[in-house]
């Protein structure tokens, strides 16, 4: 959509001294996190989380790198506690078809939860602008911990 696997102003590192842990929410087939593992070095140590409410689509674990993982969620539940706050890039796409208007709120505050302090980036691509306007007002709140 954009040429790219991921936003080009978000830092990638090419060494085993940094890493960045990226979250695909809704990943179906993970597609596009296995694509982005391919890419990266081989030194490097990115971690990748796949979330999607049913795992019918997921590739088995001996077709998928080691630091790929992938887990069963419905966005409308909130996270686990284990992953607030510890994700780096969150990156959401085409999740709109699949939600109510009255459930986008929800989605979108579940989403940021995982979300780390330092500075983190969420990558949305093909959400409707009234989710982005949700994602932008929950961002800028004083109970946010990005304000």
């Amino acid at each position: 959509m954009v040429g790219c696997n991921i936003h080009p102003s978000i830092p990638i590192p090419n060494t085993g001294t940094s890493s960045l842990r990226i979250a695909d929410v809704a990943t179906g087939t993970a597609i596009w996190l296995l694509d982005l593992a391919s890419t990266l070095p081989s030194s490097s140590t990115t971690e990748f989380y796949g979330f999607d409410i049913s795992t019918k689509q997921f590739p088995a674990p001996e077709d998928r790198p080691a630091n790929v993982s992938l887990y069963e969620h419905n966005v409308l539940n909130p996270f686990p506690e284990e992953y607030h706050g510890t994700f780096d890039v969150v990156a959401v796409r085409l999740i709109t078809a699949g939600l109510r208007t009255s459930d986008r709120e929800t989605a979108v505050e579940n989403l940021c939860t995982l979300l780390s302090t330092h500075p983190p980036f969420f990558d949305i691509l093909s959400l409707s602008l009234h989710v982005l306007q949700y994602a932008t007002a929950w961002i800028s709140t004083p109970c946010s911990p990005f304000s």
